[in-house]
């Protein structure tokens, strides 16, 4: 007879009410064919037989041979080990029934939601059977309730097998939370894809936990991300297959998880102005002066926007990074020696003198400051096992500083017979020959 028992309790197999018509004597033979080794890998004798049960939700079964020395007949006992055998539902999305499925399981519900929608003050853990196709769970976030744990990987006879037959979950963007783990939690037996985000600022995650002062297990399932959508956002939604926080305590034992792109960084900010350049040399006698030759003093350029955090506690994608600040400005040119003349011709035939020197004149801008470097996209870790557990990806870095405009060039300084000018792009007045 099939039972169903909880875990590490201890089972017995009884096979006494086999009788045989001509009351012959009867040998009983047990062997395990499926589930965890209980019997360490030897064959059973005698009309019963006890043993303790695995530690971990699975399906055991045993062939019984009952042969009165002549001929024999067997039969199979199919032993259901759960978390809590009195606390369970049921959900089948080939056969149950959102109106009709009380969660037992004979009458199952249809879907996850479904069978969480049902849970009251009680805590009840919840076992799916493999679907046909995937449970369409994108409406809206699974949030497990405090002291519920989620099993799959059953099949049509509630047979659990959880390395080949994962119960395929298509989840919301956000696709499952539990929050406040403060009573032993499973997530066992899935296989869970959380879609893309629509909006370039939403985080995206297939489980997200938060707080609890008792242990979750997530063990045996394949968790996949999705993609943060595309477009800038000042703060850039991040991709994680699995985020904890504020857990006492966590095991995360064979899983495959990997999560999608972060989203990208806002633009950064203009760098400010370079300063000024400096006044230049002044000149000697007729000779022009030295324009001013300092470069203006660069300012930072903008900070490169934030790339997205596509980080997860066990695996990181690939985070884009974030567009480049604008550089600075160049700084303002040198200003010019002297604009007035100082040496004129004598009266030409059409009565008109000329000055016999060139004015000087102001500066030219100096050019502007090279674009600050491009902030940094998140770290990426390659799809591994579970049992790492990485630090988050790090924010984009801020843009490198923009090189300073250089300094204008300062007109011809004007020199004159014993006369000392000081120009602002022109040099020291020279002494006259």
């Amino acid at each position: 007879m099939d039972q169903d028992i909880n875990r590490t309790v201890a089972v017995t197999l009884d096979g006494s009410a086999s009788s045989d018509r001509d009351g012959d004597t009867l040998s009983y033979t047990w062997t395990q064919t499926y589930g965890p080794d209980v019997t360490g890998g030897a064959m059973l004798s005698g009309p019963t037989q006890s043993f303790t049960a695995p530690n971990q939700v699975s399906t055991v079964m045993f062939e019984l041979e009952v042969s009165d020395g002549t001929s024999s007949s067997t039969d199979n006992v199919q032993i259901n080990i759960f978390e809590e055998a009195m606390a369970t539902l049921f959900v089948d999305g080939d056969s149950g029934n959102h109106d009709s499925g009380d969660g037992s399981r004979d009458a199952p519900f249809a879907s996850i939601s479904a069978a969480l929608s049902a849970i009251g003050s009680s805590p009840l853990d919840i076992y799916v059977m493999s679907h046909t196709q995937s449970y369409d769970e994108t409406a809206a976030t699974l949030n497990v309730p405090t002291g519920t744990s989620l099993y799959g990987g059953y099949d049509a006879g509630w047979v659990r097998d959880v390395t080949t037959n994962k119960t395929w979950v298509s989840g919301h963007h956000q696709a499952l939370t539990l929050m406040d783990v403060d009573e032993p939690a499973w997530v066992s037996g899935f296989d869970i894809y959380a879609a893309d985000s629509t909006a370039p600022s939403d985080d995206i995650w297939g489980l997200f936990a938060n707080r609890g002062t008792a242990t979750l297990y997530i063990e045996d399932n394949l968790i996949d991300a999705g993609d943060v959508a595309a477009g800038a956002a000042e703060t850039a939604g991040s991709s994680y297959a699995v985020l904890l926080i504020g857990l006492d305590s966590a095991e995360i034992r064979d899983n495959n998880m990997s999560a999608g792109n972060g989203g990208d960084g806002a633009e950064g900010t203009d760098g400010e102005n370079a300063s000024e350049g400096d006044r230049g040399n002044n000149a000697n006698g007729r000779s022009p002066g030295v324009g001013g030759t300092d470069l203006g003093s660069g300012h930072s350029g903008g900070s490169g926007g934030k790339g997205g955090l596509p980080s997860v506690i066990i695996f990181i994608g690939d985070g884009a990074n974030g567009e480049s600040g604008e550089g600075p400005l160049g700084g303002t040119g040198g200003k010019d020696a002297y604009d007035q003349c100082l040496l004129w011709s004598e009266v030409d035939i059409f009565g008109e003198r000329r000055c016999k020197h060139r004015k000087a004149e102001d500066g030219g801008h100096g050019g502007g400051g090279s674009t600050g470097l491009s902030g940094l996209g998140g770290n990426s870790f390659g799809n591994v096992s579970s049992g790492f557990v990485p630090s988050n990806g790090r924010d984009g870095q801020r843009g490198g500083h923009g090189s300073g405009g250089g300094g204008g060039r300062g007109g011809d300084g004007v020199g004159a017979i014993f006369v000392y000018y000081s120009g602002g792009g022109g040099g020291s007045g020279g002494q006259g020959g």
